[in-house]
């Protein structure tokens, strides 16, 4: 499944479609328990609504680095123009909708809240 889903070039959302979008560790011990793996960050994004008939798209892929640069290619390579993306404060994603992107961007403070009281953003799944 992992493997579909970072080789999937398939773009998900598209005008007027709200996905949510994170980046996460995998492959870190637990309570530092176990034996030591080496830990790869993923970003991942899934669209927020179902649409009639349609499962929802997702995509997961491994990042080198959590960097603006690396972050925004991505999304702007699986992501279709005219997507709502909600993602959490983290500042390489402050350049998402700049430099002719064509994305609305919408935030979530997590220091403050979990849903956005104004927009009602949030990156709960």
């Amino acid at each position: 499944m992992a493997d579909n889903l970072s080789n999937n070039a398939e773009q998900i959302g598209g005008q007027g479609v709200t996905i949510k979008c994170d980046e996460a560790p995998f492959g870190r011990r637990k309570y530092n328990k176990g034996r030591q793996r080496l830990q790869t960050w993923v970003l991942g994004g899934i669209e927020r609504d179902m649409r009639e008939n349609q499962p929802r798209r997702m995509f997961l892929e491994p990042v080198a680095n959590r960097n603006s640069e690396t972050l925004c290619e991505i999304i702007q390579r699986r992501v279709l123009p005219g997507t709502i993306i909600i993602t959490d404060m983290w500042r390489a994603y402050s350049n998402l909708d700049r430099n002719g992107a064509h994305f609305r961007h919408l935030t979530v403070n997590h220091s403050v809240n979990f849903v956005d009281p104004n927009t009602e953003a949030n990156t709960q799944i």
